[in-house]
């Protein structure tokens, strides 16, 4: 039996690599069976045990056992609005990446998926794309918006995946790591992958014209070797987020700017919405928290219907 990482799947094939190779392989049937709350037991960045498959023209194999998942990230599946679809496992970093236009990326649609990523603690940047674009009064907006996710703890850049600006910048940051790329169709994620290594060339593809609305060009998952030990997850466009797999309870608990000030409120287990002397609320009357921010909250505890 062999391990390896699954690098691909079709969701009736999976691409496992391996000390040997890379295996195309299928599911036992009994492994399929035991993660119900998912529509994909198997995910990229799974770690997995196969059986081998003799044969002279093929890698093939059997995926016998999932090992646990040091974390993921989900989001509602589209038709099982009860489960959740797995984007990807055993994540080290994701990148969210952010245009102002050609599409333009909601602030909301940022909180959900850095709530998303707190949640399963893992580290996020976020990476503002197709600065070649922008005049100067939307530069300057990425520079306020970059302050302000900056002062919460964030790690942020500016890159122009067609310039190739700040992507060396980029590069260095993301060695040695396991990163995750996600954001909205057409926010340029293949595109900068592409332009950290041309020989990839993935495909991409422009917005529609009428509605500057990105088209799906990655239907799946799938994970990449770069130069310098750089791994990435490409993955499909998301237009919403849903919070499928975190408690009410727990969502203000992924705010870090929160954290910082709820434990001086007057209740312990204070919502930050209308209670007494709640400091949470305080900074955001101030100017200390981002009205942004406290607008995606009181966003994410409402009925969740309309994200996934």
């Amino acid at each position: 039996m062999l391990q390896g990482t699954v690098y691909k799947s079709t969701g009736k094939h999976y691409w496992v690599k391996t000390s040997k190779g890379l295996f195309k392989c299928h599911l036992r049937g009994r492994t399929r069976k035991e993660n119900q709350n998912s529509t994909n037991p198997i995910s990229v960045g799974d770690f997995v045990d196969i059986n081998v498959i003799e044969n002279q023209d093929e890698f093939l194999g059997v995926i016998h056992t999932k090992h646990p998942s040091n974390n993921f990230l989900s989001r509602k599946a589209t038709q099982h609005k009860q489960k959740r679809q797995i984007i990807a496992s055993n994540i080290d970093r994701a990148l969210v990446i952010i245009t102002f236009k050609q599409p333009k990326t909601h602030v909301e649609f940022i909180d959900r998926c850095l709530v998303n990523l707190e949640f399963q603690k893992i580290n996020s940047c976020l990476v503002f794309n197709k600065l070649d674009i922008y005049d100067d009064r939307e530069q300057s907006e990425v520079d306020q918006f970059m302050n302000l996710y900056r002062n919460i703890g964030y790690r942020c850049f500016k890159v122009s995946a067609k310039t190739g600006l700040n992507i060396q910048s980029l590069k260095d940051f993301m060695s040695n790591k396991l990163h995750l790329l996600i954001g909205n169709s057409g926010v340029g994620k293949s595109s900068l992958i592409n332009s950290m290594a041309p020989s990839l060339n993935l495909k991409t593809t422009h917005l529609t014209s009428k509605t500057h609305v990105g088209r799906h060009t990655t239907r799946r998952a799938q994970l990449f070797e770069l130069d310098h030990n750089i791994r990435i997850i490409d993955s499909p466009g998301i237009k919403g987020f849903g919070l499928v797999d975190i408690p009410k309870k727990e969502i203000k608990h992924q705010f870090p700017e929160f954290l910082k000030r709820s434990h001086q409120c007057s209740y312990s287990d204070c919502w930050h919405i209308n209670e007494p002397n709640c400091h949470v609320l305080e900074a955001v009357h101030s100017g200390e928290i981002a009205s942004s921010r406290y607008n995606s909250y009181l966003s994410m505890l409402q009925t969740d219907l309309k994200y996934r």
